[in-house]
C-alpha cells in the first residue's frame, strides 16, 4: 500500500525531511487509515499557509477576470498608467496625495478590515487618478477590483432592469463581492430614486461584508452630498472609510492655460 501511496504523494510524505520555507525538520508521524496504520510527514504550517494563500490568491484572479467581463470600463485606456509616482502633489491636493500613499502602502490591510475612502472636492485636481492608482495596486496584488463611473453603471443596470430584471439583482450583486469597488464621478446622474436605492444597496451590501468602496465625486459640502447620497449611505461611509478633501486650480486648466 505504502508504494502505492508513494506513487500519489511522493516519497517526501514519508521520509524526514526539512521545511522549505523555514528550515524546521519534519518527522514522520503515525496516522490510522481505514484501519491501518503508516508513518507519513505532515505538511509544515508554514508550506499550509503558503498553499492557502496561494489558493487564494488564484480564486480572487479567477473572479478578477469575471468581473471584467462585466464591468470593464471603455474610456479605462487613459487612466492605466495612474500611478502615486506620476502625480504632480502641488499645493492643495499633497495632503491627498500623502493620505492615499499611506493607504496603498497598507493596501492589503484596508482591503481585509473594508477602510473605504470618499475623495471629495474641486473638479480636475486629481482624485480620478488616484482612485485608479489604488485599482491599479490592488489588482497588481491579484485582488479583485472594479473600477467604473457611477453614471455608466447606473445606465448599465437601467438596460439590465428593463431587459430582465433578475439580470439586474445579478449584477448588484457581484458589485457586492469584489475586493474593492471604485465608484467615480458621484454627483452625475444620481438624482432618481431607483438610483439612490441602488447605491445604498451596493455601498450597504459592502459596508455589511467588510468590502472597501472607494469614491470621487467634485461634491464640497456635507449637505450636498447627504443630498446625493442619501443620508442612509452617507452614514455607511462616514462610519467606515476615510475622508480626503481636494482643492485648488483643474490640472487640465493649468496645462492650458500654462499656470
Amino acid at each position: 500500500m505504502e508504494i502505492a501511496l508513494e506513487s500519489l504523494i511522493g516519497k517526501d510524505a514519508f521520509t524526514e525531511r526539512r521545511c522549505t520555507i523555514c528550515g524546521k525538520l519534519l518527522k514522520p508521524v503515525e496516522i490510522e487509515v481505514v484501519g491501518r496504520t503508516y508513518r507519513v510527514v505532515p505538511a509544515c504550517e508554514c508550506e499550509v499557509k503558503q498553499y492557502q494563500e496561494e489558493k487564494e490568491r488564484l480564486e480572487r484572479k479567477e473572479l478578477d477576470v469575471y468581473l471584467e467581463s462585466f464591468f470593464s470600463l471603455s474610456d479605462a485606456e487613459r487612466y492605466k498608467d495612474c500611478s502615486l509616482d506620476n502625480f504632480e502633489p502641488r499645493e492643495g491636493v499633497k495632503e491627498g496625495w500623502e493620505k492615499v500613499k499611506q493607504y496603498i502602502e497598507n493596501l492589503e490591510e484596508n482591503l481585509k478590515t473594508g477602510h473605504s475612502l470618499l475623495l471629495f472636492g474641486d473638479v480636475g485636481t486629481g482624485k480620478s487618478h488616484l482612485a485608479f492608482s489604488i485599482y491599479n495596486e490592488a489588482k497588481k496584488k491579484c485582488f479583485s477590483a472594479i473600477f467604473n463611473t457611477v453614471s455608466n453603471l447606473m445606465n448599465r443596470l437601467d438596460k439590465a432592469f428593463v431587459s430582465n430584471k433578475e439580470t439586474e439583482f445579478d449584477l448588484l450583486e457581484l458589485l457586492k463581492i469584489a475586493d474593492l469597488l471604485v465608484l467615480d464621478d458621484l454627483g452625475v446622474e444620481v438624482e432618481s430614486k431607483r438610483s439612490k436605492e441602488r447605491l445604498y444597496e451596493i455601498i450597504g451590501g459592502r459596508y455589511n461584508s467588510r468590502k472597501v468602496t472607494i469614491i470621487t465625486t467634485n461634491l464640497k459640502t456635507q449637505e450636498e452630498m447627504i443630498r446625493w447620497l442619501g443620508a442612509r449611505i452617507f452614514d455607511r461611509l462616514l462610519e467606515s472609510g476615510t475622508f480626503i478633501k481636494f482643492s485648488g486650480k483643474s490640472y487640465r486648466w493649468v496645462k492650458r492655460n500654462g499656470k
